[in-house]
This record gives structure tokens, C-alpha cells and sequence, in this order.
């Protein structure tokens, strides 16, 4: 694997393709006060080129600079980055998105010149991780069951990976719903020699709310599940409905509560806020689908949207990838538009701050946030 680092402070070069546009970027009064510790300060975005290779650079959303960059010019994608805990290091997952070979699924933690920390070798994990504590971290890894109607059926586990590689399942969606068609995802998905069901996409840990979340966009979903495994909040998107959840192998009395009403479509790199509230980007299904940004809440007992952002220009569709992220110092969301290849900050009414434009053949993967990097870049 050949892999090149580069710090953008020295010297960057503002004619790359994917230079910031900053559209309102201008630091306000209240922001040079704000405290640093608590702020998203920089953010931690994957690059991915034609199913393969790409890069992760970091971006300090204070200037719109190019901070850090990091190159992965082998064949193996690169979805998902982030700083560890620590901020000493920075890790990200590795996945075959080409033929989809189980074995070359890691997690792989870095110094900031690129050299290799620790590896871990999980077997069919994929796209999204996150920490958990020191020494465990949160993935997604296939789960193929042979189904008497449907033949194999690929659906997800949620789980639990120590640094010493060993591994703890602590939900299936098996052990949630019976494998059938919910979405047109059953028609089409990526797998050749299974159905592929669930597509999990994104996976987060928040301590604060002691809940692992699930973006499951072939069943059109987004789960919450504790510490324990047990899933606790089931929030549907268009079309969906509590149903299939009470016909399920938990039986008519659910255990959790089931959410209706939400309008997302084939979700991806959902995350939640310090008040629990969802933010999540909708793809849709279908090259005419536009593709959108929304935030929901649910603490009042009912599934509600409160913020449903459009691209610019109107109507483009982004088939898979991105995220959405919300800036809770600064009252912003930072979207990711997946493979569209744009990565933008707006307020939550629409407004423009800045936005960043892929280069021809690349998308963008996943885009994570931290508060400082200053040990990052420093660390020994």
C-alpha cells in the first residue's frame, strides 16, 4: 500500500478542484468566545474514487482551510474517519466496495504521517464505526442467513470489536423482523450472490443518551439500541409502518416504541444530537429522486420533521454515502451529499455558510467532527 500525507498549513495549494467556496464563512463575535473544548470545530471527511481508493483530509471550519490529508491510493475504500478519543491518532475502517470480499474488511488506526498504529481484522464489516470506550469500538458486519423462501438474505449485526480483535454481536436485524421485501432495495441491492436486505450504513455511539444508532435504508430505518443490545426506538421513513415490527420474531407486545411518519427515503450517515434529535440525509431510490437533509424530533410522542434542506441546484440525487451532521454551538448542520460530491454548512433554515465541490470521478464518503488537532499533528 503506498500512502502519502500532507499537511495543508505548510504550503496549501488553493487551485485544487476541491478548494472551499465560502459563501458566508466569516467568523462572528460570539465564536471567538465559544469555548473550544466544546465545539465541532474540524471536520474529518473520506473521499472515495470510482468504488476505490480516495483520501481523508480535515478541514477547519473557522477558516474553510485544508488542515490535514491523507491518500489511499490502494484498491480497498475508505468510508468512514475519525479522530480517536485521545486525539492523538486517527483511525479508519477499510472495505472491499468492489467485489465485496469479506476478508479485506479492517479497522486501522494512524499517526498523522500515515504510519499503521494497529490494525484489526474483522470479517465482513462495513462502511461506519465509532468508539465505544478506550479499547472498543462499534462496526457493522454482515449476517447471511439461509431463508426457506428466500434463499441467502444478507441483513446486519451490530457489534462490539476489542482492540485485540475479538468481537460481541449485540443485535441482528434478524432478531427483529422476518427477511422480506420492505423497500425496492430487496430488487436491487449490491450483493451477487445474496439478497441484500438491511444495508446498514451508519452506525454511532452516544453515551449520553446510552444508545447505539443504526441507519438500515433497505428497511428504511433508523434504530436505537442501549448498551445492553436491546432496541429501544425503532423511527420509519416514508412508507413504513409498525407492522412488520409486530409480526415479528419479538412478537405483537413490542419492546420498544415504533416511530411512523418520518419522510426520509434510503437513509444514510445518520447521527444524533446532545438532545437526541435525529439528523439524517434522505438519497431516494431512483435516479429521478431528489435527494434531501432533515432533522426530526420525538420527544413530544410524535415523529416530528424540523428541518428539510434541498440541494443547490434543486432536485440532484445522491444515490448513496453522506451524512449529516449538526453543529450545536453555531445552530448549523454540515452535509455530506454522498456521492452527489459536495460537502456544504448551512444554517438550519437554509442559509449558506461554505460548500466544497468534488472533483470529476470522486465522491465523498462520510464526515465526521472533533474539536481540536493540535495533539493530532503533534503527537509524537
Amino acid at each position: 500500500m503506498c500512502i502519502w500525507f500532507w499537511l495543508a498549513c505548510a504550503n496549501p495549494d488553493k487551485s485544487q478542484d476541491n478548494s472551499f467556496d465560502t459563501v458566508n464563512g466569516s467568523q462572528t463575535d460570539d465564536s471567538a468566545v465559544q469555548d473550544e473544548n466544546n465545539r465541532q470545530r474540524f471536520l474529518v471527511t473520506t473521499s472515495i474514487l470510482i468504488q476505490r481508493s480516495g483520501h481523508i483530509r480535515i478541514v477547519d471550519r473557522d477558516t474553510q482551510e485544508e488542515v490535514w490529508f491523507l491518500e489511499n491510493t490502494d484498491a480497498p475504500a475508505w468510508p468512514e474517519a475519525r479522530l480517536s478519543p485521545d486525539g492523538l491518532s486517527i483511525w479508519h475502517n477499510v472495505v472491499d466496495a468492489v467485489s465485496n470480499n469479506p476478508t479485506e474488511s479492517k479497522l486501522i488506526q494512524r499517526h498523522s504521517s500515515g504510519q499503521i498504529l494497529h490494525q484489526i481484522q474483522i470479517d465482513a464489516a462495513h462502511h461506519s464505526f465509532d468508539f465505544v470506550d478506550d479499547n472498543t469500538l462499534v462496526t457493522l458486519v454482515t449476517d447471511i442467513r439461509q431463508h426457506p423462501v428466500h434463499g441467502a438474505v444478507a441483513g446486519d449485526v451490530l457489534t462490539l470489536v476489542t482492540h485485540s480483535a475479538e468481537t460481541a454481536a449485540l443485535l441482528s436485524t434478524f432478531d427483529v423482523l422476518e427477511p422480506q421485501p420492505l423497500t425496492d432495495m430487496w430488487f436491487g441491492g449490491n450483493l451477487e450472490n445474496a439478497i441484500d436486505w438491511t444495508h446498514s450504513n451508519a452506525v454511532g455511539w452516544y453515551p449520553e443518551h446510552d444508545r447505539f444508532l443504526m441507519c438500515i435504508p433497505g428497511i428504511n430505518a433508523i434504530w436505537l439500541i442501549d448498551s445492553a443490545g436491546h432496541l429501544q426506538t425503532v423511527l420509519l421513513g416514508d412508507g413504513m409502518t409498525a407492522e412488520p415490527y409486530r409480526n415479528g420474531p419479538m412478537g405483537p407486545t413490542l419492546p420498544f416504541e415504533v416511530f411512523e411518519g418520518g419522510s426520509f427515503s434510503l437513509p444514510h450517515g445518520a447521527t444524533l444530537d446532545s438532545q437526541g434529535r435525529l439528523w439524517v440525509l434522505s438519497n431516494g431510490l431512483g435516479n429521478q429522486t431528489p435527494s434531501y437533509a432533515e432533522g426530526y424530533d420525538w420527544s413530544s410522542g410524535t415523529l416530528e420533521r424540523i428541518m428539510h434542506l434541498g440541494t443547490d441546484p434543486q432536485g440532484a440525487h445522491s444515490p448513496g454515502l453522506g451524512s449529516v451532521l449538526y453543529i450545536e454551538a453555531e445552530d448549523r448542520v454540515v452535509i455530506n451529499w454522498g456521492i452527489w460530491g459536495v460537502v456544504e454548512e448551512r444554517t438550519v433554515s437554509g442559509t449558506p455558510i461554505w460548500r466544497s465541490d468534488a472533483p470529476l470521478g470522486e465522491v465523498y464518503g462520510f464526515t465526521t467532527a472533533a474539536s481540536g488537532i493540535n495533539e493530532f499533528l503533534n503527537a509524537d
